[in-house]
């Protein structure tokens, strides 16, 4: 069984850019796929949401429908959801989780994203 996860990167412009991925959307795989593609975006503190966004799918993409653009967050079933940011010079990750009982979301981290990787 798949996690999918759509991702949103958001700058100090408010530009935003989306992504989904299909597997690996829990919240230790998304660490993990931050931390990659910071080795191809700009180094911080420059954070350009479009830019990492790309950074995010040259470092992660493995085959066809894992990761890919989106236009907007939603219209995607997925598991999780993380908003994506940079706070002084350092990547910043909100985290939610969707329960498809109710088909809300539920807060489970916001934090730096050295933090992300131990949230179960």
């Amino acid at each position: 069984m798949s996690i999918s996860a759509t991702i949103e990167f958001i700058d100090c412009n408010n530009t935003r850019a989306y992504v989904y991925k299909h597997w690996d959307g829990y919240p230790s795989g998304i660490a993990s796929a931050l931390s990659k593609a910071t080795n191809s975006a700009w180094e911080l503190p420059r954070f350009e949401a479009d830019e990492f966004a790309a950074s995010f799918i040259v470092a992660n993409k493995t085959g066809p429908g894992d990761v890919r653009v989106l236009t907007k967050a939603s219209g995607h079933m997925v598991d999780y959801h993380y908003v994506v940011t940079d706070k002084a010079g350092a990547i910043y990750v909100t985290a939610y989780a969707y329960s498809s009982e109710s088909n809300k979301r539920k807060l489970v981290y916001d934090g730096y994203l050295l933090g992300l990787s131990s949230v179960t």
